[in-house]
């Protein structure tokens, strides 16, 4: 084993320990920052991987998870948005809030 596979998966590791504090916050970071990270990380990974450096690049694919994680719980949480602020489901609720009040 290269002392520089435990250096870089050592680094990896703490990284993505740092992530778990945004996947248990309401708010996600925007799309436009989780998205880029998971391709760049991918192909970092695969440069690792094919390096030889099989536990820095295990450390690299558990941080991009963990960013198509964070960007699928974004874009979720987004599109729910839309749809709760849409004319149509306002006036569904509105109609329903006025047959209660009746």
């Amino acid at each position: 084993m290269l002392w520089q596979d435990v250096v870089l998966s050592l680094g990896g590791f703490f990284v993505a320990a740092t992530q778990v504090p945004m996947l248990r916050a309401a708010e996600k970071p925007p799309l436009a920052t989780s998205m880029p990270l998971v391709f760049i990380l991918t192909a970092i990974s695969i440069s690792l991987f094919s390096l030889d450096l099989k536990l820095a690049a295990l450390g690299c694919v558990i941080q991009g998870t963990l960013w198509a994680i964070l960007a699928v719980t974004r874009l979720r949480a987004t599109r729910e948005a839309a749809h709760f602020s849409s004319p149509i489901v306002l006036a569904e609720q509105h109609s329903a809030s006025l047959d209660r009040a009746a």
